[in-house]
């Protein structure tokens, strides 16, 4: 049997000075090569939205541990904002649980010998989200292990639009003359493209290639990964900047 402990936190009465109520769920898991991953989706989704503290229309902040033997805890954070659409809102919360452990439990290298998992699932009143409207380059051209400072336009849910400031750095091994094309986008659809879905359909869409100027100056927007993971962004921007000389 595998173990999994689920504790969900929501606002207490008296937000304002910290107070939270909690919950703590303890389920067992039968060992199975077809069914453990399932169940531990279903185990998640119900143990969240059958909770007595649950509610939708709240920024949901997800934690946890994948336990194995022989290998180091498998970590798991991330943040979903309540969408518009009529599915509850922790069903994203059960698919993701579901996508990590799927994939280390039916892995090709060795039998995943799975210790417990520990989720923590915290309520935030409001909807955390935000939209990447644009991104840019402090200058077109960057030599090889340059650190390149990029800002982004974030438009949150029903605010006012802010500008955020990351940074990027250009691997050494580059060479002169290469063009690198990088994002601007939220974790997950980083996070899908490395296994090897394409861009189109998720987000906002492309936008157009950049066009730098000869001070280094993006007449459009040009573009680099997002490292920072925030709260539910939507929207990607890809982009170019060549690479020249030391």
């Amino acid at each position: 049997m595998i173990p999994l402990d689920l504790t969900l936190l929501v606002p207490g009465d008296d937000s304002s000075k910290g107070a939270v109520r909690e919950k703590k769920l303890h389920f067992e898991l039968i060992n199975h090569p077809k069914f453990t991953p399932l169940l531990v989706a279903i185990t998640t989704f119900s143990g969240l939205t059958q909770n007595s503290l649950y509610g939708e229309g709240t920024t949901l902040h997800l934690s946890g541990e994948i336990r194995l033997q022989g290998h180091a805890p498998v970590k798991i954070e991330n943040t979903f904002a309540p969408g518009d659409t009529l599915s509850p809102d922790g069903l994203p919360i059960a698919t993701t649980i579901q996508n990590v452990f799927t994939r280390l439990f039916v892995n090709t290298f060795e039998p995943a010998k799975v210790d417990r998992i520990t989720l923590r699932i915290e309520s935030v009143l409001g909807r955390k989200s935000f939209t990447i409207e644009s991104a840019w380059l402090e200058k077109g051209e960057a030599a090889p292990g340059e650190t390149l400072r990029v800002r982004v336009l974030l438009r949150p849910y029903r605010g006012a639009s802010r500008v955020e400031e990351t940074t990027v750095r250009i691997p050494e091994q580059v060479a002169r003359g290469t063009t690198l094309r990088v994002l601007v986008s939220d974790a997950d659809l980083l996070n899908r493209a490395s296994r090897g879905f394409a861009f189109a359909g998720a987000g906002s869409g492309p936008g157009p290639d950049a066009s730098l100027g000869r001070q280094g100056t993006a007449e459009h927007p040009a573009f680099a990964n997002q490292r920072r993971r925030r709260p539910s962004h939507s929207g990607q921007r890809p982009g170019a900047a060549r690479i020249v000389g030391r």
